[in-house]
């Protein structure tokens, strides 16, 4: 009972939502259709400032593509009337509620992220643009990595991943250390028995 409970408190939480979403999504639409092709946003500022230019009307038509996947994704889900009981139907339904809800933020996310981004390199030296963009790329897989996490309910996994890999570099870096400690200790060992071996027999000689 609990359970069924839950889930319509979350089946009408996310129809307000898919509510503003799609309302949202039919003023791009028209927007798109009704500005001119050639429409941009500099980013922070126009010239002479240093900028990156967006242009608006393939940025909206993308994002309503996108955020029609969400609208189908979201019909699915709030079939729970098919197929009541049926436990692969409520895995599936949830399923497709995450993605539904990753495909929100997916797209206009990755724009920002790399947009932001994008204008700090403008500003930096040729030979720190390799290293600069390889932290830029890794931290924009760690962004949509808890994006997937947040749409699925799965949050902390990726630092629980991390600390386990973290974990077991620690211990295979203790277990060599040990290795080659104990290696070092032996070949000393039998470095200094030579040593006592060859006085010995210059004292016997």
């Amino acid at each position: 009972m609990q359970k069924e409970n839950d889930e319509e408190f979350d089946i009408r939480a996310e129809e307000r939502r898919a509510l503003v979403i799609l309302g949202l999504l039919a003023v791009f639409a028209g927007l798109s259709t009704a500005l001119p092709s050639t429409t941009f946003i500099n980013f922070p500022a126009n010239s002479p400032f240093i900028h990156i230019t967006i242009y608006v009307v393939p940025f909206l038509e993308t994002l309503t593509e996108y955020w029609v996947v969400y609208a189908v994704c979201m019909y699915f889900y709030f079939s729970n009337d098919w197929y009541r009981g049926e436990r692969w139907w409520f895995k599936t339904r949830q399923v497709l509620h995450g993605f539904g809800q990753g495909f929100i933020a997916l797209y206009p996310l990755s724009v920002a992220y790399l947009v932001v981004f994008g204008e700090v390199s403008f500003f930096l030296p040729g030979y720190a643009q390799g290293v600069y963009w390889f932290f830029v790329i890794a931290g924009l897989y760690v962004v949509l990595w808890s994006l997937v996490e947040a749409a699925f309910g799965q949050k902390g996994r990726l630092k629980r991943l991390v600390a386990s890999w973290v974990h077991s570099i620690i211990s295979l870096i203790e277990e060599a250390w040990s290795s080659i400690s104990e290696g070092i200790e032996k070949a000393w060992s039998a470095i200094s028995k030579r040593r006592k071996k060859r006085k010995q027999n210059s004292k016997e000689s």
